[in-house]
């Protein structure tokens, strides 16, 4: 969901806050990735938590809580002060916050793979997001070029609403064709599909 409101994050800032408030859109879209952090986090916490792992967890959270402190100050204060700091804006800032949580995720991550076992793959969660933000705005940009063709206009509302279907085609394709992406097995999708198939047809209407 976080992927396909990306492109949309000018309109959403319109519509919901209003005009003036256009020109931070940036922030919003970048602001768009920290849910993936946070789900990440809340599943690596809880993991940690439920294994007894609690000294892995409280270290990582910690050291990240505090470096995160830091470079925010630097990143905010002003070049006057006493110890001088950037003097950025909210842009850098949201860029500092979803980086940081994707680090200190993948710490706690590489933590538990470590104890359990397993192999840890980085990159799968970034392949994931890639494919879905370029769906988004390949989608988006594809109905703009149809609307302009045919001279058809449409409020952000409903240009939001319109492109939804499309997305979750293409969201249900990048799984069907990559079942790995979503932590799936090609058997385990042909069985989930084929259960969705007999209940339809077994419903009675």
């Amino acid at each position: 969901l976080c992927c396909f409101l990306i492109p949309f994050s000018k309109e959403i800032m319109s519509i919901f806050l209003g005009a003036q408030y256009e020109s931070g859109w940036p922030c919003l879209a970048i602001m768009f990735l920290y849910p993936l952090a946070q789900s990440l986090g809340q599943i690596n916490g809880s993991y940690l938590l439920a294994t007894g792992k609690t000294k892995i967890y409280s270290v990582v959270i910690v050291i990240i809580s505090v470096f995160s402190i830091v470079v925010a100050y630097f990143l905010l204060a002003p070049r006057t002060n006493q110890i001088p700091g950037l003097y950025l804006g909210s842009v850098v800032m949201a860029i500092k916050m979803v980086a940081l949580g994707m680090i200190g995720v993948n710490v706690l991550t590489y933590f538990i793979c470590k104890v359990s076992g397993w192999k840890f793959d980085i990159w799968n969660q970034f392949q994931s997001l890639g494919i879905l933000v370029v769906a988004s705005f390949l989608i988006r940009l594809s109905l703009n070029k149809i609307f302009f063709i045919f001279n058809i206009s449409l409020n952000p509302s409903a240009l939001l609403i319109l492109t939804l279907p499309f997305y979750i085609f293409a969201v249900w394709l990048v799984i069907y064709l990559f079942p790995r992406l979503a932590g799936l097995e090609k058997k385990q999708l042909a069985e989930a599909v084929n259960l969705f198939g007999n209940y339809f047809r077994n419903k009675d209407y």
